[in-house]
């Protein structure tokens, strides 16, 4: 059940409104047909984000705007929210309490995989911007669902990254 104070609104991206004023058992069935005409569905999808340990988040921080075109959310300096094209991620300074950065560790337990239309323009300026690419750079790959366009890098602070194209964002039949 969908709830808000008495007289309170509820302002969707849309621009449109939602009022407690709607009888309790019709809030919900409101607001979702709402929703549905309106292009805020993504903003109450579940959404899956990683939080990479690093030893200096702000610099980490400037590294990805740099190399991958992130926006910064927020930065409280030992932690930093980024988006990528609307996609959330964040930068930990590293603990000795279970979370080490890859530097200290000198190895990895996540690989940061980037989606986009053109991977070949972004792999080119994370090396630009000091990534070491692996391989023979970006390239087609033969996978069960077709050709996946990719390259592989590792940050400046020992992350690995993939830049690809959207291919495994479709439904591989059965």
């Amino acid at each position: 059940m969908i709830s808000l104070p008495t007289g309170s609104r509820l302002t969707l991206r849309s621009g449109s409104t939602w009022s407690s004023n709607i009888e309790p058992d019709r809030r919900e069935e409101h607001l979702l047909a709402d929703i549905k005409h309106s292009d805020t569905m993504e903003s109450i999808m579940t959404s899956i984000s990683l939080m990479l340990a690093v030893e200096n988040a702000p610099t980490a921080a400037k590294w990805y705007r740099t190399a991958l075109g992130a926006t910064e959310l927020w930065s409280l300096g030992y932690v930093v929210g980024l988006t990528i094209e609307g996609a959330p991620f964040f930068f930990y300074e590293a603990t000795d309490k279970g979370f080490p950065s890859p530097g200290v560790i000198d190895q990895t337990t996540v690989r940061v995989e980037v989606f986009v239309d053109d991977p070949d323009s972004l792999f080119e300026k994370t090396i630009a911007a000091g990534a070491i690419g692996s391989g023979d750079g970006i390239e087609d790959l033969p996978v069960p669902l077709g050709i996946h366009h990719q390259g592989a890098f590792t940050d400046p602070f020992g992350h690995v990254g993939h830049v690809g194209d959207r291919s495994p964002f479709q439904r591989f039949p059965n």
